[in-house]
């Protein structure tokens, strides 16, 4: 499936004006690193739903965001800092946690750093 996910993007890309901003809005079975990666070589912006069981890195360690919206919020210096990556594999992104009482489930959107 990613292929055909890459084949599209590639056919798409030429077909977009230079000028015309591309966002690319996406459910959490593109959120993968080579994904983003891809995307970032088009110079398109993207926000793509995530898993729970994505890490984000703290300051003194690795932690699941599903965990990080079942908590009260946490102030972005306990975070970490932005932009630092941690092994291969690993991106440096944006984060978007939606919680409310009502969903059963949190929304982690993952979003390009630019």
């Amino acid at each position: 499936m990613r292929d055909d996910e890459d084949a599209v993007s590639t056919l798409v890309a030429p077909l977009i004006s230079g000028n015309c901003p591309v966002t690319v809005l996406a459910d959490r079975g593109f959120g993968t690193v080579q994904f983003f990666r891809f995307l970032d070589g088009f110079g398109w912006d993207w926000v793509i739903r995530g898993k729970g069981n994505i890490f984000v890195r703290g300051k003194n360690a690795w932690r699941p965001i599903c965990l990080l919206a079942k908590g009260p919020p946490l102030p972005w210096d306990d975070l970490g800092d932005d932009g630092q990556k941690a092994a291969e594999g690993s991106y440096a992104g944006r984060l978007v946690i939606y919680a409310d009482k009502v969903q059963p489930d949190p929304w982690f959107l993952l979003v390009s750093p630019g």
